[in-house]
């Protein structure tokens, strides 16, 4: 982002030079404005608005942007910021989302809790450090460690958890109010995630424009999704509260086979749904997101 200023005031700060623009001087971001976690030894998060979409694509998504206006604010159950409040601005979509995800957390009784970065400025526009993030459509969110400490990390240290982050992915691309289009994060062992240079220590999601009809993913027996992890944790809460249900906890591997199938159509017996094997928005809303929520239903 560029200031204007009178040519007589222009001064250096740091080792950056002005740049004389049409009779003025204009004066980059100096590098306090940007983040330390894209400062050195990191690099900025040069994810560009336009990735992965053709032209008409990308024109399809700004003309389907919302407002960028409304406010994460932090901390709050299961989520708390670093850096600075000024840049955690985004769409009322996606602050419901994040706020969804960080109850999820919090229900389940997962420690540390969530860190949330930069989105974007009030208003969206361009944000020093970013080559995204005006849309109010991209958060960045620190990566999860053993000890409970909430600090910096990336995934190459001893103290970070591959476990925590990938269920916080899981989450992520499992909300059912704004869509996920991607996360980038540089643990090739994290499932549902994309490589992208210095995303070693933080995530980047994307979420999706225009929003799609449908916010909650749905699968049948064969569907393959990162959000599929997330169902499977949530079948497990009920198969282990419901030891009568006679069904054995399944694999959390992102795969809807014939162990995922069996036990939807238990879960959607014991809710009083037609047990079809499609996980669509009533089965979502009636699973449960933690072990605490379980208990709801009796088998018939």
């Amino acid at each position: 982002m560029w200031a204007k200023i009178p040519k007589l005031l222009a001064l250096r700060i740091y080792s950056t030079a002005f740049i004389l623009i049409e009779g003025v001087i204009a004066m980059p971001v100096i590098e306090s404005d940007i983040p330390d976690y894209l400062s050195a030894p990191f690099g900025p998060d040069n994810i560009p608005e336009d990735y992965g979409l053709s032209q008409d694509q990308l024109q399809t998504m700004r003309s389907a942007a919302l407002p960028v206006e409304t406010l994460l604010a932090l901390p709050k159950d299961g989520l708390f910021g670093y850096y600075s409040e000024a840049r955690k601005y985004g769409t009322t979509l996606m602050v419901d989302a994040l706020s969804d995800v960080g109850r999820i957390w919090h229900l389940r009784g997962k420690v540390p809790a969530i860190g949330i970065g930069d989105m974007s400025q009030k208003g969206g526009g361009e944000i020093s450090g970013h080559g995204s993030h005006r849309l109010g459509v991209d958060v960045d969110i620190r990566p999860l460690q053993k000890n409970g400490q909430t600090g910096p990390i990336t995934w190459r240290d001893a103290n970070y958890s591959r476990e925590l982050t990938q269920e916080l992915a899981d989450i992520l691309h499992a909300n059912g109010k704004f869509a996920v289009e991607f996360i980038f994060f540089n643990d090739p062992n994290v499932k549902g995630v994309r490589y992208w240079a210095n995303h070693d220590n933080h995530l980047h999601a994307r979420f999706l424009l225009p929003v799609p009809s449908m916010q909650i993913p749905q699968f049948v027996n064969g569907s393959r999704h990162p959000a599929i992890r997330d169902l499977q944790r949530r079948l497990n809460f009920w198969i282990e509260a419901t030891p009568a249900a006679g069904i054995e906890p399944i694999s959390i591997d992102g795969d809807f086979g014939g162990g995922t199938f069996g036990a939807v159509t238990a879960f959607q017996r014991a809710a009083g749904l037609p047990p079809d094997g499609v996980v669509g928005s009533l089965t979502w809303q009636l699973l449960p997101v933690a072990k605490a929520a379980v208990g709801m239903f009796s088998l018939v």
